[in-house]
């Protein structure tokens, strides 16, 4: 693997991408709607777009001419923020009594 800024740069696209994808496995896509399909990839792929590099950098110390281990950080949390984000939703509900609509 190439650790090009170039190459790097298309790496992460790719993991965030797949990792949106995969998501949908996780989630009943068969029952869902076009539009919330979309927003499922959109919110997966943004979310590993702009916080993956912070994590693996900021916090796992991932050096910047190391594609793959950033890489493999953007797809499990492309993947993980269509998994993780709505249980948080759901644990803040809770804790703070709001009714949400119990997905």
């Amino acid at each position: 693997m190439s650790s090009e800024p170039f190459s790097a740069f298309a790496y992460t696209i790719m993991a965030a991408l797949a990792g949106a994808v995969t998501a949908l496995a996780f989630r009943p896509w068969k029952k869902m709607t076009g539009v919330e399909v979309a927003l499922t990839l959109f919110v997966g792929f943004s979310f590993a777009i702009f916080v993956s590099p912070w994590v693996a950098h900021s916090i796992m110390h991932v050096p910047a001419d190391e594609p793959r281990a950033a890489s493999f950080i953007t797809y499990v949390m492309g993947a993980g923020s269509n998994i993780l984000l709505p249980r948080i939703i759901q644990f803040f509900e809770r804790l703070l009594g709001a009714k949400g609509d119990g997905q």
